[in-house]
């Protein structure tokens, strides 16, 4: 994972690492090295909505806080989670990742993201715009909110139970 420095000393290289290195624990199935990326207070939002408010109620397919997802991590990588026999492979593919802000204290990253989930023989594709806000912290860089806005979140979606 990327080194612990004062995020106004980080150049580009930084930041993009830090959102591949996100996606590669993803998609080698870290989930607890991963739910490890997001700071205490962290959260981790996919509302049903683009339009949606980060301070307003708003329908969401997730929106968990770090405990919550530490449980999630747990259950999929449980040898009995009926929902992931067998577990699910994914593919993220980050592009245009770009930095919106940055101060002394943290970032902000965007970043399109196109997954692809493989089980049992079935492929599906998941497009999303992808908002990471980070941290500086004592422990190092950490996910103070991830959001990820999938073009088709208002649709039906079969089950998800893995984070994108």
């Amino acid at each position: 994972m990327p080194e612990s420095r004062p995020m106004d000393d980080m150049n580009a290289p930084k930041w993009l690492n830090f959102v591949h290195d996100e996606a590669a624990l993803l998609d080698d199935r870290e989930f607890l090295a991963w739910v490890n990326l997001f700071a205490p207070d962290g959260r981790y939002w996919m509302p049903t909505h683009p339009q949606a408010r980060e301070n307003e109620y708003a329908l969401a397919l997730f929106d968990e806080p770090k405990d919550v997802l530490l449980l999630r991590a747990e259950r999929l990588l449980h040898p009995m989670t009926h929902v992931q026999t067998p577990p699910s492979r994914t593919h993220h593919h980050v592009s245009g990742a770009r930095l919106l802000s940055h101060d002394q204290h943290g970032c902000q990253v965007q970043s399109m993201q196109w997954i692809v989930e493989q089980r049992a023989g079935v492929q599906r594709h998941f497009s999303a715009r992808v908002l990471h806000r980070l941290r500086h912290t004592p422990d190092g860089i950490k996910i103070a909110f991830k959001r990820v806005d999938l073009i088709d979140a208002d649709l039906a979606h079969r089950a998800l139970p893995f984070p994108l």
